[in-house]
Order: C-alpha cells, then sequence, then structure tokens
C-alpha cells in the first residue's frame, strides 16, 4: 500500500485528507487481486507451492526468496527477483531495555556467527559481502546494495489507508 500509494501520487502521503484520497483509488486494485491471505508469508507460499498460474508474480519481502534460495540451493528458471525503484526497506529495530538487552543487541550487531545466522534466514547484515558471498552459490541475483529506497508514510496514516482499504474489500 506505501509503494502503490507513492507510485500513483509520485511523493509519501503526508497528510489525513491525502490518505483517505489516495487509498480510495488503490481499493481497485486490492479487489483484482482478490483474497489474499492475512499473513506475511502468504503470497510467497502460492507462488512457490502452487506457481505461475495462481501467483504468477508476488509481492515479498527480500528475505523470503534468498531464504528459499539458501535452503533449495537455488530457484526455479522462472523464479525472478525484482527490486521496485523506489522500494522501501523494512528496518528492523531492537530496543534495548536492560544492560543484559544492551549485550546482546551489541553480539546481534557484530558477532559473526550470528549475523552468519541472520544471513542464513535471507536478512542482509551490516557487512554487505557476508550476505553476497552466501547468496552467490544459489544463482538468484540480488542487489548488492538497495539504494532507491523511499520513506513509508507514518505509521498513522498506513493505518488510515489499510482502513479504508480494509472497509471497502469488505463491502
Amino acid at each position: 500500500l506505501a509503494l502503490t500509494s507513492h507510485a500513483l501520487t509520485g511523493d509519501i502521503v503526508t497528510d489525513r485528507a491525502a490518505a483517505q484520497q489516495t487509498a480510495m483509488k488503490l481499493v481497485e486494485l486490492f479487489k483484482r487481486q482478490g483474497y489474499q491471505e492475512n499473513y506475511v508469508n502468504g503470497n510467497f507460499d502460492d507462488y512457490v507451492a502452487i506457481g505461475i498460474g495462481k501467483t504468477p508474480m508476488a509481492f515479498i519481502y527480500e528475505n523470503q526468496l534468498v531464504n528459499y534460495a539458501l535452503e533449495k540451493k537455488g530457484v526455479g528458471a522462472d523464479m525472478v527477483l525484482l527490486y521496485p525503484q523506489p522500494t522501501i526497506v523494512n528496518k528492523v529495530v531492537f530496543i534495548a531495555a536492560s544492560e543484559r538487552a544492551k549485550a546482546l543487541a551489541d553480539l546481534l550487531a557484530r558477532n559473526a556467527e550470528l549475523q552468519r545466522i541472520a544471513v542464513s534466514y535471507g536478512f542482509r547484515v551490516a557487512d554487505t559481502s557476508v550476505f553476497m558471498q552466501a547468496v552467490k552459490p544459489t544463482g538468484l541475483a540480488v542487489e548488492e546494495r538497495i539504494t532507491q529506497v523511499i520513506d513509508p508514510p507514518s505509521f498513522d496514516l498506513m493505518a488510515e489507508m489499510i482502513e479504508v482499504v480494509t472497509k471497502e474489500m469488505a463491502q
């Protein structure tokens, strides 16, 4: 929804009226997609299990296909990872609420073994070369650096747009 709103308006939605208006314009796009699973892996699971007939193209997280490629030692010849431009990067934030949590945060950020584990699940780490080396044997083409990035609308405006789309989808 964040990317489609940017594609439609050419900018980030910054106020409630624009959020509602943009969401109303995008409702038809979501209706035409039909029923979608309400969990993050639904689209991707259909894509790998059922194939192109059900899901010719799926909007997924990069780590989903990278993880799949790492587990399967490659991907099918008809599987291609495309990066929308611009795109959105989901930043995973760790909030340390105690000294022990701060120590864990430091380990997650600096420990080579934990970095390798994160990469084995398809996640990028600070050292891009670790990610690229892990993915290379799979034959999956990934961007070394994600550079064409936009920020999504604020949490409140995203919630507003989701509410509008959800309400309209129910009709």
